[in-house]
């Protein structure tokens, strides 16, 4: 639960992204690479020789890299900060301040989205039919708040009057996310439940075909 209260907060992943990101910076990583020091010549001189050149493309391949990989880390994982229902995680935080923040946000972000509904639905004065179709766009790449598990959040939300302690807001955020972040836990119950299931099944048919036999050998 911590994990993805952290999560949520940006707290578990964001410092590492931008570690990795301001790594282009760091002179041990200049020295891994094997790059000269060109502080000392002419930097129009620098330019010309053979050997800046080449540590520049090492350099511009680096941050490339470095870019990717911070672009990817972000993209995977502001989902949980900016998404419901993974940004409730975040009331089970260990600093309240932060609880009542984000509380904020999802506040904000749910109220922006039902006001953008409303101007879809009913129109806005002055609104053009590109606006609209526009904002039907977006909203079909919002996506989350046409699932339930999202709207029904926002609705224990509401009814706790947005405090972050409520017990049912609580109970509600916990029966998500209590639980071991990992696909391998669930997949090894759901094939143990069938494969429970797949015995109970071929040990009833062999009891009801011993049925059948005696029934046949009494008749």
């Amino acid at each position: 639960m911590k994990w993805a209260a952290k999560r949520a907060t940006g707290e578990s992943w964001y410092p590492y992204a931008f570690e990795t990101l301001q790594s282009i910076h760091d002179p041990t990583i200049a020295q891994a690479l094997d790059l000269a020091e060109h502080t000392s010549l002419d930097p129009e001189f620098a330019k010309e020789t053979a050997w800046y050149k080449q540590d520049l493309k090492v350099m511009q391949k680096y941050i490339t890299y470095t870019t990717d990989i911070c672009n990817g880390i972000c993209w995977h994982f502001i989902q949980y900060c900016y998404c419901l229902p993974h940004l409730l995680a975040a009331i089970f935080h260990d600093d309240n301040k932060t609880r009542e923040g984000k509380l904020v946000l999802v506040k904000g972000i749910y109220d922006s989205v039902l006001k953008v509904e409303d101007f879809i639905v009913d129109g806005c004065p002055g609104m053009t039919k590109h606006e609209k179709d526009a904002l039907v766009k977006k909203m079909n790449l919002l996506a989350w708040n046409k699932t339930q598990v999202a709207r029904e959040g926002c609705g224990v939300c509401r009814a706790a009057d947005w405090k972050y302690a409520d017990p049912e807001l609580r109970a509600f955020v916990f029966s998500l996310y209590a639980r071991p972040a990992t696909t391998i836990y669930h997949l090894e119950n759901v094939f143990n439940h069938l494969s429970t299931i797949i015995k109970r099944l071929r040990k009833n048919a062999k009891i009801n075909r011993s049925m059948a036999a005696t029934i046949i050998d009494a008749n």
